[in-house]
């Protein structure tokens, strides 16, 4: 539960500070290390595992979750400027996600973005397999590509934000054109 904690206060804050344009290019700003995260943790982890033991794969993300802990705690303020006291409530909420899931452009960007992330998420889990244990390829090096491509994604999400200009709708549709020709 933690984990999902960071993306959904990340995206609650620019809400609460941002509309249109200036949002969507900090949510793509957010995109970047949301991608980035998941995709160069192997790689971090091969290194501190043949730096400092397998061990240490699970002290440096504690040590890093304490410091974080500590910054946020020192540093953030609400982002809230209104609060609504109801917003909580179970009919509030039941009524938003009806008017969310009922939206046909919602439903639409759901499905592309969970097919997209499923498409993702079944890559990231059999590349190490079909490089290291088919291909015989040495797990730094494999490390090394897998850093790449996790560069070139984030270099993607930077573009994203780069042309929030753009109409959602149309950088969608060109994103998913790219993705379907690769």
């Amino acid at each position: 539960m933690a984990l999902l904690a960071g993306p959904v206060i990340s995206f609650a804050i620019v809400r609460d500070l941002f509309l249109g344009f200036g949002a969507r290019k900090r949510f793509a700003y957010i995109g970047v290390v949301a991608t980035l995260a998941p995709i160069v943790a192997p790689t971090l982890g091969g290194l501190i595992s043949s730096w400092a033991g397998w061990r240490a794969v699970f002290y440096f993300p504690a040590g890093g979750g304490i410091l974080l802990g500590i910054v946020i705690v020192l540093s953030l303020e609400e982002s809230i400027v209104r609060r609504d006291k109801q917003a909580l409530s179970v009919s509030n909420l039941s009524m938003n996600y009806w008017r969310v899931i009922s939206h046909r452009a919602c439903r639409t960007y759901v499905i592309i973005g969970g097919l997209s992330f499923g498409g993702l998420f079944a890559y990231v889990s059999g590349l190490a397999f079909v490089f290291i244990e088919i291909f015989k390829l040495d797990r730094r090096i494999f490390g090394v590509l897998f850093a790449l491509n996790a560069l070139g994604i984030a270099l993607g999400a930077l573009t994203t934000g780069r042309l929030s200009g753009i109409p959602a709708k149309r950088i969608i549709s060109t994103g998913l054109a790219i993705g379907l020709a690769t």
